[in-house]
């Protein structure tokens, strides 16, 4: 078999590979036992490996070029370190009692339980997006060797271009997604077990983000502008910072996610403790805000609506922190560790604590500034008091 024939083997034997690829823990091909440490060294390796196959092949100026003698060695090598990263992968999640492993930091089985399951779901991801990956590579070489497949054409007959082209530009955006989970896969093994939280954290500041932009809007939009004396208006003015003290709190969770700190407590960890507090900014306050905007008065069901919102917002907001502190402790200094006092939690949150009771309490205290009336209509409303 000549060498480009050889080549396009390897790449079968890969596809193959890769369709098949284990999915159930096996003892007899466990190759980690019971830490990260392989796992954390393969993944690196398989993410090189797939970037360089992708380059190599994007390089050479098909079908004028011949194909590299070492390409068969490639596949091979790669097909080698997909194997070994699937059996490790599967190993560590569903290796028997895998949940007393250590990891990082701390042994919260909660949250090594969702490190686990969000391994799986990326291994199986990775599965297919290589598998497309490696399809586009195969479409490259049997149109860049012709004798593989004499009947191929290298024109496409819609545009007219040359295929070759197509496929390795297809075969590059393909590749991009396969190093998107790989990244992901080695991000989720190099966290702490509380750094784990970082996403979810990270949206829920997107979302503030995204409400503080629309109550802006309610304030100074041209279209929607009104006197700064109206209800609603002097509702956002107050609404503003609370909402910006919990975007704060959020963002502080996100730094401090880190090696310096760790979980406490082996339950009660659910990872949408605080995902509740931004759902409150987002659902409630804004929506009822939103729809009581430009009023000259409220009525009184909207004002309830309104000031149930903050107290909600309120009450989540010390509800995460009160299980946060119980929660989180700093991880024990190493002998050689030379670095800066670790974060205290006390130090890092007493601050905004006193700030956000401080934003609560005037907004509340609005509302005694606000009387009921009614309106020719007989109906409730909230109008400012002289």
């Amino acid at each position: 078999m000549s060498f480009p024939g050889t080549a396009i083997l390897a790449m079968k034997n890969l596809i193959w590979a890769t369709a098949t690829a284990q999915i159930d823990y096996d003892h007899k091909r466990d190759p980690m036992s019971k830490d990260l440490s392989l796992l954390r060294s393969l993944l690196p390796v398989f993410l090189s490996q797939i970037k360089q196959l992708a380059l190599s092949l994007y390089m050479i100026q098909l079908p004028k070029e011949p194909l590299p003698t070492s390409l068969s060695h490639q596949l091979s090598s790669l097909q080698n370190t997909m194997e070994r990263t699937t059996a490790s992968v599967i190993s560590f999640a569903l290796l028997p009692e895998q949940l007393e492993l250590d990891t990082v930091d701390g042994h919260c089985g909660h949250l090594k339980q969702f490190r686990c399951s969000r391994l799986q779901d990326y291994l199986e991801d990775l599965r297919y997006s290589n598998l497309e990956f490696f399809d586009a590579c195969w479409e490259l070489l049997e149109t860049a060797v012709p004798e593989s497949n004499p009947k191929r054409s290298d024109k496409n007959p819609h545009t007219g271009n040359v295929v070759i082209s197509d496929w390795k530009k297809e075969m590059m955006k393909r590749s991009y997604r396969s190093a998107d989970l790989l990244d992901k896969m080695i991000w989720q093994c190099n966290q702490s077990d509380l750094g784990l939280l970082q996403p979810f954290w990270q949206a829920a500041v997107s979302e503030i983000d995204e409400a503080l932009f629309l109550l802006h809007e309610l304030i100074i939009h041209p279209t929607i502008r009104k006197p700064a004396t109206l209800p609603t208006v002097r509702m956002v003015n107050m609404s503003i910072p609370i909402v910006k003290l919990t975007r704060l709190f959020f963002k502080k969770l996100s730094e401090t996610a880190t090696t310096d700190s760790m979980i406490r407590a082996t339950s009660g960890i659910n990872i949408h403790i605080t995902q509740t507090l931004a759902r409150h900014v987002r659902d409630d306050l804004l929506l009822f805000l939103w729809r009581a905007r430009g009023e000259e008065s409220i009525e009184v069901v909207e004002a309830v609506n309104i000031r149930g919102a903050v107290e909600d917002i309120r009450y989540q907001f010390f509800n995460s922190l009160d299980r946060w502190r119980e929660l989180v402790v700093p991880v024990p200094r190493q002998r050689d560790d030379r670095s800066p006092n670790q974060i205290n939690f006390e130090d890092c949150f007493n601050l905004l604590e006193d700030q956000f009771v401080l934003a609560t309490n005037k907004f509340f205290d609005l509302f005694t500034a606000l009387d009921t009336r009614c309106s020719s209509t007989s109906r409730p409303k909230f109008t400012p008091v002289p």
